[in-house]
């Protein structure tokens, strides 16, 4: 922006002088942003919209690359901004994998509860009934944490748990943080809350959720995300591990520092594990709406109502966006943000995915997300 402050006052500066010669003035030269590198037509109403809002974050260099994903009127547009690593000059498409962090809760929320269905459980039952002996059963005031207390953030169960030193900056820890280290910090934690009475967003419990998947199905959670969802939604683009990393967007940091991809997550990864694209997660959102695969039923009780304030589901987050009944889910960590937007009513879903931080704990990312969502649902 420096460069084009100058270029505004040299403007300035030469107009004043040939003002002065002449009787008639002459216009001072307007010296427009730079378009931002993007496949946006800019022939509809919605173009124009989302690139009136992307592009600033583009050309501002905030955000190195970001892609959109909107169904509405029966047809679907993704809108690619940026570059999916700096230097390539490759747009993000709608293929482009993004690490979509916290948007894997609702999946595992997903996965868990049709796999309790298809076994004769509910997400009412204790979740001491899947975890080894040796954990007594964790509870508070004569209520154990039931699996849908997990699912909707009211266990109890801390952000983290209290045996990784650092959080989410101790990344190797992280990776190798294990099923076996999840017990052991469970064995001695006491809730400081009855369960079900207080929300407390918890990437503990998600984990938990997700270790307790794998225990029921005897398979990772990986393959239960491919077997359950993915293959039979044609979620091609989905899956925990990286696999082909040529339409893989990498990730950075505020200051444009390349950050690891999230590997190797183990007991937490039902809660942020999951890579997809602006292609699946339309497909994901739009199956919320339809309610047509066999994982309709559990769909529909993760959607139910489960908590009043927040008012969440198993774990869909609920709004009001210009009178029309929202749920969605944001994630992010040091480097991709993402949030996806269901409006059943409307048959409208709503994507973005961002492979950098903003630096602001979400505040921006957040508030362009909000932006788009009022302009695009109504």
């Amino acid at each position: 922006m420096k460069t084009l402050h100058i270029n505004f006052l040299l403007a300035g500066i030469l107009y004043f002088f040939i003002s002065c010669g002449q009787d008639q003035p002459t216009a001072v030269p307007i010296i427009p942003e730079p378009d931002p590198k993007s496949n946006n037509p800019l022939i509809s109403e919605t173009d124009k919209t989302v690139n009136g809002l992307l592009s600033p974050f583009i050309t501002g260099n905030k955000m190195v690359g970001a892609s959109i994903g909107v169904y509405k009127d029966g047809v679907f547009q993704q809108y690619g901004y940026g570059q999916t690593a700096i230097g390539n000059d490759s747009i993000p498409n709608d293929n482009t994998v993004f690490e979509v962090n916290s948007l894997s809760k609702a999946m595992t929320s997903i996965l868990l509860t049709d796999a309790l269905l298809k076994r004769g459980f509910t997400v009412d039952e204790p979740v001491s009934s899947f975890l080894p002996a040796t954990i007594p059963p964790i509870g508070r005031d004569g209520q154990e944490i039931l699996v849908r207390h997990l699912l909707n953030h009211t266990s109890g169960l801390p952000e983290l748990p209290g045996n990784i030193s650092g959080g989410w900056a101790n990344t190797p820890m992280l990776e190798a943080y294990d099923s076996t280290d999840l017990f052991t910090y469970l064995k001695n934690f006491n809730l400081p809350t009855k369960p079900g009475t207080a929300y407390n967003y918890s990437n503990t419990g998600f984990g938990l959720a997700g270790v307790i998947l794998e225990r029921i199905t005897g398979k990772s959670y990986e393959q239960n995300l491919l077997d359950e969802m993915c293959t039979p939604l044609s979620m091609t683009n989905t899956r925990v591990s990286r696999g082909d990393l040529t339409n893989h967007a990498k990730g950075y940091n505020s200051q444009k520092t390349v950050i690891p991809f999230l590997d190797k997550i183990d007991a937490l990864k039902g809660s942020v594990s999951v890579r997809s694209s602006v292609k699946d997660l339309i497909t994901y959102g739009r199956n919320q709406i339809t309610l047509d695969s066999d994982l309709a039923e559990a769909m529909e009780i993760c959607q139910e109502v489960s908590f009043p304030n927040p008012k969440v589901g198993l774990d869909w987050e609920y709004s009001v966006i210009n009178g029309n009944e929202v749920i969605s889910h944001f994630g992010g960590v040091a480097s991709f943000n993402s949030v996806i937007y269901v409006c059943k009513s409307k048959n409208i879903v709503l994507v973005l995915l961002s492979n950098t931080d903003l630096g602001d704990d979400g505040t921006q990312f957040v508030t362009l997300a909000q932006n788009l969502a009022a302009a695009i649902i109504k």
